[in-house]
């Protein structure tokens, strides 16, 4: 059974936010100034509940309604480095989709954490050295997914 590419990528973004929050020990501390250069991702930040880290979204970013007061960096294929920079984010996090592919090492080089979804694969935990645990926890979702996916598909089958 396929399973919905866009729900996987909202799992793997909840994934990797998990990993940002960071248990007690952890090596690196969690980011508390993130700007987001997509409105999913954005979306995501918010349903965890940490909208009040946003410190700069793209100008398609419209929700929640609480994101349309966040400052804006510009558009989801063009976001200005300089707007990006004058936020002092501790982390930038951006996708292969759509984000223009020069910005990311642009980020390194000037030393800003940065995380690049792509929807081709699902984040394992490179961020913030969580490998085992995002690991883990993406297998679960994984198996959830089909679960929930199999569930559904019976149910309709005997409304059918």
């Amino acid at each position: 059974m396929k399973i919905n590419r866009h729900f996987f990528f909202k799992a793997a973004i909840f994934v990797l936010l998990l990993s940002l929050l960071g248990e007690s020990g952890a090596a690196a501390s969690p980011p508390r100034r993130i700007v987001s250069l997509a409105p999913n991702i954005t979306e995501i930040v918010f349903g965890l509940g940490l909208g009040d880290r946003l410190v700069g979204v793209t100008t398609y970013c419209d929700f929640p309604r609480a994101v349309l007061k966040k400052p804006k960096i510009g558009g989801f294929s063009n976001p200005s480095l300089e707007a990006i920079l004058a936020l002092r984010p501790d982390a930038v996090i951006l996708t292969e989709d759509g984000n223009p592919p020069e910005i990311a090492p642009r980020l390194e080089k000037l030393g800003i954490s940065i995380h690049v979804f792509r929807s081709s694969s699902s984040t394992r935990g490179s961020i913030m050295s969580r490998a085992s645990f995002t690991s883990a926890t993406a297998e679960m979702l994984e198996r959830l997914i089909l679960s929930i996916s199999d569930a559904s598909m019976s149910i309709w089958m005997m409304d059918a």
